[in-house]
């Protein structure tokens, strides 16, 4: 599956070496880190039916977060799926003679596809957010030397 893991166990240590907030800090880091890596992911994912963007979840680990989307369909979006996936190949349907489809509200029915190139949504998605995240990461730091300055 295609997911965005970030490892926070660095800003960890350095969050406790500043202040007994730290623990605070980190927790402040995971949830808009999250939200911030949510939301770009979001804006970057194919909107066709939306049940893609309505599926991406994130989840605190013992070493930061991880945001994903939960749909089984996921990762063929991400890496392409047919001619275009890992292992080439025409798609034939599994249990039927054709395949169906509605495209621009008609039926479209086919005896195989090529299938599709893949997106890189999630991809893209961690290059955009390396640098909102770092600047989160001073904002908060920035924050703890305030609150335990002299």
């Amino acid at each position: 599956m295609a997911k965005i893991e970030i490892d926070t166990s660095r800003f960890e240590v350095w969050f406790r070496s500043l202040s007994e907030e730290g623990e605070e800090a980190l927790r402040l880091f995971q949830n808009e880190g999250s939200i911030l890596v949510m939301a770009e992911l979001a804006k970057r994912a194919p909107r066709r039916t939306g049940q893609l963007i309505a599926s991406i979840m994130s989840e605190n680990t013992g070493t930061g977060f991880e945001v994903y989307p939960t749909v089984p369909y996921a990762k063929y979006v991400e890496y392409g799926a047919g001619l275009f996936g890992k292992t080439p190949h025409l798609i034939y349907p599994k249990k039927a003679s054709v395949l169906r489809w509605e495209q621009a509200g008609y039926p479209v029915f086919a005896r195989y596809i090529r299938g599709q190139p893949g997106q890189f949504f999630v991809a893209r998605t961690w290059q955009a957010v390396i640098e909102p995240l770092t600047d989160l990461a001073r904002k908060i730091w920035r924050t703890i030397i305030s609150a335990t300055g002299p």
